[in-house]
């Protein structure tokens, strides 16, 4: 009896809020316990992840998708294969880059493009994920703006992406690392 009444209070079924603008489907989500993240105001929700009726636990973060162009969730900390689950079954392509930061292996460091921007299906996601590995650090500089061929072949630089600047790196300056990721684009 006490599990019972245990079960029920701390899992909720994730109610069906296609149709709804992502303020109405947000109200609809924190009336049965659930939070929300990509919330439009006007846009209207075409799925959500997880999937209208299952049974989650209270308190759990639905992310909302809207029409053709879906929004870069937020996978900071979650276990790399349940970002991936989460982009394979929103159709988003990503690519997965090992960081050795060496205290969450497994674990989504960043994502680029950032939680929040809007992507199509020509664009794809940068997953880093910790190695679990741990290794020597030196303080970071800022390498945003600067051109590609400029930092290009330093030791602990590794650039991904295509264009001649630097639009986004990871981890930020002023951190401590033994590599700096680059991302290059336009």
């Amino acid at each position: 009896m006490i599990f019972n009444s245990f079960m029920q209070t701390t899992t909720v079924v994730v109610p069906d809020v296609t149709n709804l603008t992502g303020e109405e489907a947000c109200k609809k989500l924190q009336e049965v316990g659930l939070r929300c993240s990509n919330v439009r105001k006007e846009d209207k929700v075409v799925k959500t992840f997880p999937e209208a009726g299952t049974v989650v636990k209270k308190g759990r973060v639905v992310e909302l998708y809207y029409g053709k162009k879906d929004t870069v969730p937020n996978l900071n900390r979650v276990e790399v294969g349940m970002a991936e689950e989460i982009l394979k079954r929103t159709g988003v392509r990503y690519r997965i880059i090992y960081f050795p930061y060496g205290e969450e292996k497994g674990k989504v460091l960043a994502v680029y493009p950032p939680a929040g921007s809007v992507i199509d299906e020509t664009k794809e996601v940068f997953l880093l994920v910790d190695s679990g590995e741990k290794e020597e650090y030196f303080l970071v500089e800022d390498f945003v703006g600067k051109r590609v061929d400029e930092v290009a072949g330093r030791p602990g630089i590794v650039i991904t992406g295509e264009g001649e600047r630097i639009v986004s790196q990871y981890p930020p300056p002023g951190s401590i690392a033994r590599e700096v990721v680059l991302v290059a684009g336009e």
